[in-house]
């Protein structure tokens, strides 16, 4: 969508996958593995990948009733039941973490919204990408 530099999207002739991309990701993971102790590299994981989880399902529970007519290959079944109940026991879960975990849960979104406001919401250039079906 031209948020990122073009060499972001190159692929790997072999492979093709996002070879720089990759490079860049697996570096920015080594270093900050080799910085910040395990512990507080788990408590962040679990808190960020809960978090994920509750609006993944939050957000099948909106778009059943904001979009009921849109096609779905997937069935989610008793929905609303079944996300609702994901929903509670990923926050059930994120309320035992400690609280250190909650508020760099909270440093990181509000510098990614810093980051968001600063940079992406001047918009990717939605003609830079074409659809591969």
């Amino acid at each position: 969508d031209g948020m990122l530099p073009a060499l972001f999207a190159e692929l790997h002739p072999t492979f093709c996958t996002p070879l720089y991309s990759t490079l860049v990701c697996g570096a920015v993971a080594a270093l900050i593995a080799g910085l910040f102790p395990i512990g507080v590299i788990a408590e962040l994981v679990s808190v960020g990948t809960l978090f994920a989880f509750a609006m993944v399902c939050a957000g099948v529970i909106v778009l059943r009733h904001t979009q009921p007519d849109s096609h779905r290959p997937v069935v989610v079944p008793f929905s609303p039941f079944v996300p609702g109940l994901g929903v509670l026991l990923a926050f059930g879960q994120i309320l035992f973490l400690p609280w250190t975990a909650w508020v760099r849960m909270a440093l990181w979104m509000a510098g990614g919204m810093v980051l968001w406001v600063l940079y992406g919401s001047k918009g990717g250039q939605d003609e830079v990408y074409e659809r591969v079906e």
